[in-house]
């Protein structure tokens, strides 16, 4: 884990746009680059569909080549983030906490479980910080700074996540909400005001895609299993579909030149990725059976 100072040229450079970016951040992992970054938010007690969509969404979205950018809340949070995990793909987790707290606190496993997906995690917030509700607006800023896209995936009345909205115009990223039955609006209210307002409709996860440039199911980098060397994690948690430089993954995971260096020799003479050109590394991809 390390902290970056607003200043350090290490810092994530879309927390700038802020109104307030945070004064400091502590990333343990590799940020997704190069990859389309997708913010999912949602209802803490979503109904049945909107959970098994949520899920379903992150899936296809990291199957596809990106990113799923959420945090460790109950309901669709969680299950945004248990979707990419299904898929063997890394997330990106924003916490609304300082690096020695976890919200919520009996989420444990499934922050286990991200970090052995090579999940990246963000704490906005210094480390004394607990949770607090003045935290939440603040945290769901930084989630939407770092995405491209944000998605609603159930919203009722009051929701939290019609701040994630506000948010989204504010910083001019692209606002898709998921349209309830006819006959199921309760618990929804706060999604249709937002498809009201303006927000895109997403019908399903084929056409969000589509209008993202993403190919479903063709762009997924096939993912190594977990390795003992910390090195070459490091390495793997910062690679894609895209080449990276070693100058790029070097930056991304704070290792020294040598250590990456090494690191890509012996995952290179394994296989385990590709050397696209002259010093740049990605993931192989797969693509479906015809």
């Amino acid at each position: 884990m390390r902290s970056f100072a607003i200043d350090d040229p290490a810092y994530p450079a879309p927390l700038r746009r802020l109104p307030r970016p945070p004064a400091a951040v502590c990333i343990e992992g590799a940020l997704p680059a190069l990859q389309v970054r997708v913010a999912v938010f949602g209802s803490r007690t979503p109904t049945h569909d909107a959970l098994a969509f949520a899920r379903t969404l992150a899936s296809a979205v990291t199957q596809s080549g990106g990113v799923v950018v959420s945090g460790l809340g109950y309901g669709i949070e969680a299950a945004a983030q248990r979707g990419a995990i299904g898929a063997g793909a890394p997330s990106l987790v924003v916490h609304a906490t300082g690096s020695d707290h976890l919200f919520p606190a009996d989420q444990t496993d499934l922050a286990r479980q991200l970090r052995d997906a090579g999940s990246a995690s963000l704490w906005p917030f210094p480390p004394p910080l607990r949770a607090l509700r003045c935290n939440f607006r603040a945290r769901n800023g930084v989630v939407v700074a770092l995405a491209d896209v944000v998605v609603i995936v159930q919203a009722g009345v009051g929701s939290a996540s019609r701040d994630a909205a506000r948010w989204a115009r504010q910083l001019g990223r692209p606002l898709w909400v998921v349209p309830p039955a006819p006959w199921a609006i309760e618990g929804f209210e706060g999604s249709l005001d937002e498809l009201n307002r303006g927000a895109l409709p997403l019908l399903s996860p084929g056409q969000f895609l589509v209008a993202l440039g993403l190919t479903p199911g063709t762009a997924s980098p096939e993912r190594p299993v977990r390795r003992e060397n910390h090195n070459e994690n490091m390495v793997l948690s910062c690679l894609g579909s895209c080449p990276l430089h070693v100058d790029q993954i070097v930056e991304q995971t704070g290792l020294t030149t040598g250590e990456v260096a090494t690191a890509l020799l012996t995952l290179s003479m394994e296989d385990v990725l590709v050397e696209a050109s002259a010093g740049c590394f990605r993931l192989p991809v797969k693509h479906p059976a015809t």
